[in-house]
């Protein structure tokens, strides 16, 4: 086992294309780690750099203690599963991996040292199965890394498959790393507005607004509805009075009845019912905002709510988040932590 190292790498292709820009990770000994954006975001381009399959333009990578820019990649002691399969269906994993050393007459000993890595990778390797044997394979490779402890660097764009495989997930955007953290901590604290939506299922709602003071409170203002802060949240937004912000809830913020922990609360907004999704125990909610602006809520099935009737959508403001404007506002509620910033 090995911790891997990326130091300011970068990765330019003809034309020219900066496929991925000054990224610095370190992946721990013995840890999984994922790679999550959307296509084209740099993520495979990384993967393949660590395995030697693509070139470093600049930077540094290291496997254990060794700088294996140079390295071929049949010598830097990794295993890579692809996105397209290209395996002997009889034979299993360890026969596949070790059938070039025997076809160069390798002793059985020294095959069996070779075939234990350093580090696994893998490149979106459920893509191709159905929903039911993507969670099985999934809980499956959770479970193999738990028993062998090896280092593990899995890219995929599917933000469900990085929060339930990763110790930290690594969120990228068009060959920026935006933030890297635990699941749980990238899901609460996004560093930025384009984390914040693409990290959650249903994506996160954003609402364009202003913050202005009102009888010595703080509020948040727009066509769709005024939002008192939070003392806290006041406290971090206090110096953004008068300007445009875009406030940011996530769908299970948001619910019809005034109960719970949404009990004692004026924070409602106005909408119209568009679309309501049942999904067992929970529904979708599909609305739309004073000022038109596209709403979702995931609320208990139980709630009442009917398409085309007028409700109010009570929010839950603790866990509302106020970003700068832009794809990539900055969450002004962490104290100027910004894009890039890795952890």
């Amino acid at each position: 086992m090995a911790e891997v190292e990326l130091d300011d790498v970068t990765k330019i292709f003809p034309g020219p294309v900066e496929a991925v820009r000054d990224m610095t990770l370190t992946v721990r000994d013995e840890e999984f780690i994922v790679l999550v954006g959307p296509s084209g975001c740099g993520k495979s381009t990384t993967l393949r750099m660590i395995a030697g399959l693509e070139e470093v333009t600049s930077g540094t990578i290291r496997i254990g203690d060794r700088v294996v820019n140079d390295v071929p990649p049949k010598d830097r002691d990794i295993a890579m599963v692809f996105q397209n399969y290209a395996l002997y269906p009889h034979m299993t994993v360890f026969r596949n991996m070790a059938f070039g050393l025997k076809l160069r007459k390798i002793p059985k000993t020294e095959i069996t040292q070779r075939v234990d890595p350093e580090a696994f990778l893998f490149d979106e390797p459920l893509s191709n199965l159905d929903a039911k044997l993507r969670v099985e394979t999934r809980a499956e490779l959770k479970s193999l890394h738990r028993r062998l402890h090896t280092t593990t660097i899995y890219v995929t764009h599917d933000q469900e498959e990085a929060m339930t495989l990763g110790d930290r997930i690594v969120v990228m955007h068009e060959g920026l790393v935006h933030q890297v953290d635990t699941p749980l901590e990238v899901y609460e604290r996004p560093v930025n507005r384009f984390v914040a939506g693409f990290v959650g299922t249903p994506p996160m709602n954003f609402l364009s607004g202003t913050l202005a003071r009102s009888d010595g409170r703080l509020y948040w203002e727009s066509g769709a509805g005024k939002i008192a802060m939070s003392d806290a949240q006041a406290d971090a937004l206090a110096g953004h009075v008068g300007r445009d912000v875009v406030m940011g809830v996530r769908p299970e913020a948001l619910s019809s009845t005034a109960a719970g922990r949404f009990a004692g609360t004026d924070n409602a907004i106005p909408v119209t019912v568009n679309v309501v999704e049942v999904l067992g125990d929970k529904m979708d909610v599909h609305m739309s905002a004073g000022d038109d602006t596209a709403l979702v809520a995931r609320v208990d099935a139980h709630e009442r709510l009917k398409e085309r009737q007028q409700e109010k959508m009570y929010m839950d403001i603790e866990r509302a988040h106020f970003f700068e404007p832009g794809d990539a506002g900055e969450n002004l509620c962490l104290g100027g932590v910004s894009a890039g910033v890795q952890t």
